[in-house]
């Protein structure tokens, strides 16, 4: 009986290990989006136009894929507005500096718009999966009106 308790006691440790680095590997997925979403600026201005809703979807798209996550396209919400006092606080820290910088340049226009997304995703490795939201969001000049 003792050998058949020792024998139960490894197998759900070593489930608990495999499930723990399962988990793992998921949290890495989501760090991984994480990173691809810092670049959403670089890539709405990649695409060289005005951009819109149908532009951000996309990108967020891309960055899911990238990552190796899931994305529910009905969960992704885009936002475009103009920037204001108020909405400037979505930004994070480094943004906010870097347009009050901008803002203290000659001949140099300040950007108008808040542009960013919302979404559900799900990062999925073996045994494990996590199910997470993510938002980003960064200032913008060319938008579609």
């Amino acid at each position: 009986m003792t050998k058949l308790f020792l024998i139960g006691l490894l197998a759900v440790g070593g489930y608990g290990g495999f499930f723990g680095y399962c988990r793992y590997k998921a949290g890495q997925k989501e760090y991984a989006l994480s990173s691809q979403a810092h670049e959403l600026r670089q890539k709405l201005m990649q695409a060289n136009k005005h951009v819109g809703p149908e532009d951000i979807k996309k990108a967020v798209i891309g960055f899911a894929q990238r990552a190796g996550v899931e994305v529910d396209p009905a969960s992704i919400t885009t936002t475009i507005e103009p920037l204001t006092e108020q909405n400037v606080a979505k930004l994070t820290k480094i943004v906010r500096r870097a347009l009050a910088m901008i803002g203290n340049l000659k001949n140099h226009r300040t950007p108008k718009y808040l542009v960013g997304f919302s979404a559900s995703f799900t990062a999925r490795y073996r045994i494990a999966k996590v199910h997470f939201n993510h938002e980003r969001y960064t200032y913008f000049e060319w938008v579609k009106k």
